[in-house]
């Protein structure tokens, strides 16, 4: 699964790279990490995650706030950055988690307005809470097997902070192009820019036998109703009449049985 399917994405635009002057990166950018110092110090941010956030207190969680993602930001640059991270910031940088993002693990938003420079880089809490859940398959993100759920948030969060680096230095940042790709590798050991979070689709058609343009019954007070399901996020979009559509829980979905034809 592609990390982003959307062209308007700033994520997956095609990088026009321009020297951005006086700010750099930091020095540590210019070095490739090995396996082990990469595995030493995501395994460090694992344990300081647990031991300091009041939401994260397992590494399967069930709870996750804003916070967490800025103790995650702090951490990554004090052990992957020397703290030079925050301070190669143009502007102000907002951490959030959104529950409407349902096909992308994350976003990175770099904002011009005038002279001024904003951040903002967010997270699907959807796709982490869905994936290590009720479908049972092999997570990946960026190429690596993820065993928990802090596994995969680490690794998404990962992905971001390229994305984020890219827009210090250039200005643009696509991670479907080899620089990203290679950033991505030296500093973080990701072979690959896909995540494989389970969606909510997969999620329908697995626990639920239900996929878009499945003909599916649903109640609605008391009466029952009949459509064609057109799409899956949080909820299906299910099209009873050219013009009724409704928003249905899934778990509140049936499959619509086979009209059968007399000869």
């Amino acid at each position: 699964m592609a990390w982003c399917r959307s062209r308007s994405c700033p994520c997956c635009r095609p990088a026009r790279r321009v020297e951005l002057s006086p700010a750099s990166p930091p020095k540590a950018l210019r070095a490739q990490l090995s396996p082990r110092e990469v595995e030493e110090r995501t395994g460090q941010i694992r344990l300081r995650v647990l031991a300091r956030s009041k939401h994260i207190t397992a590494a399967q969680f069930e709870a996750i706030a804003d916070e967490d993602l800025a103790l995650l930001f702090g951490l990554y640059d004090e052990l992957f950055f020397q703290g030079g991270l925050r301070g190669a910031l143009r502007g102000p940088l907002t951490l959030r988690l959104s529950k409407r993002m349902t096909r992308n693990g994350g976003k990175t938003i770099l904002r011009r307005i005038g002279d001024e420079v904003s951040y903002e880089i967010v997270l699907s809490s959807t796709l982490l809470f869905q994936s290590f859940r009720d479908v049972e398959r092999t997570i990946k993100v960026n190429g690596l097997i993820c065993g928990d759920r802090l596994d995969a948030l680490m690794r998404v969060f990962e992905h971001e902070l390229v994305h984020l680096l890219e827009f210090i230095r250039w200005g643009a940042s696509s991670c479907r192009e080899a620089p990203f790709q290679r950033l991505a590798h030296d500093l973080f050991g990701h072979s690959d820019h896909f995540h494989q979070l389970v969606t909510q689709a997969e999620r329908a058609r697995v626990c639920h036998a239900i996929a878009v343009g499945d003909r599916v019954c649903f109640w609605l007070h008391d009466e029952r109703l009949t459509g064609r399901v057109e799409r899956i996020t949080r909820r299906a979009t299910v099209r009873v009449s050219a013009d009724r559509k409704f928003y249905v829980p899934l778990r509140l979905l049936e499959r619509a049985p086979r009209a059968v034809e007399s000869n």
